[in-house]
């Protein structure tokens, strides 16, 4: 699970599935798409993003997203594990 803070407070929470190969030593990425805004961040930390995992990250932009309307997730395929499976994403704003 990854999960993001915005300044104001709001969580939004990824989950990484128990499947065998959910895990990745890639880079990963996520794009925040508001009504206002867009804003992008790598969330990178030694052993994260491993199958079964919780990983707390904190992203900060400069101005208000506003209402978000579209995630895009991604990795890099880079490192040893590549593949990665990502189950469920939940926001609360």
């Amino acid at each position: 699970m990854v999960f993001i803070e915005s300044l104001n407070g709001s969580a939004k929470d990824l989950y990484v599935t128990l499947k065998n190969s959910a895990g990745t030593t890639a880079h990963v990425g996520i794009s925040l798409h508001g009504l206002n805004k867009s804003g992008s961040r790598h969330l990178q930390r030694d052993g994260a993003f491993q199958r079964n995992g919780l990983d707390d990250f904190q992203v900060e932009t400069d101005v208000s997203l506003g209402e978000i309307w579209k995630i895009c997730i991604w990795h890099d395929n880079t490192g040893t594990d590549k593949s990665w499976e990502v189950g469920k994403i939940r926001f609360n704003v």
